[in-house]
């Protein structure tokens, strides 16, 4: 796995994200909440390291992200990422639509559909 942060790192060591192809995505349930509202749904979830930047983003893939204005993907340094052991990885960042917002991941299981499995690698290796 490519350099990332303490945090980030120690979420996909415990709850075993990691797949042998490096591919690290996963079904969770996301929390994410304003000085307004508050959205529970479930997504699946897909990290990425990028090149020599070591560029960390989270993906989150369920369509009704965009539908509900939650950003859908969250890059490590824009937003501030903190691990809270066996609970959740929380990301606090700042949105245009809904100002500050505090958005939780909890992983269900350590896969995705094959579906979904089959689309990242037709986008990573093409």
């Amino acid at each position: 796995m490519k350099k990332i942060s303490a945090s980030l790192f120690e979420f996909i060591k415990d709850y075993d994200l990691k797949k042998s192809e490096d591919i690290i995505c996963f079904d969770a349930t996301i929390f994410f909440s304003t000085a307004t509202k508050f959205i529970q749904l479930p997504t699946e979830v897909h990290i990425v390291t990028i090149g020599e930047s070591n560029m960390n983003l989270v993906y989150l893939l369920h369509p009704d992200v965009a539908k509900l204005s939650i950003p859908n993907m969250l890059e490590e340094g824009n937003t501030a990422f903190n691990y809270i052991p066996g609970k959740a990885l929380v990301i606090k960042g700042y949105s245009s639509v809904h100002g500050d917002y505090t958005l939780s991941i909890h992983p269900i299981n350590a896969d995705c559909s094959d579906q979904t499995l089959f689309e990242i690698h037709s986008k990573t290796y093409n």
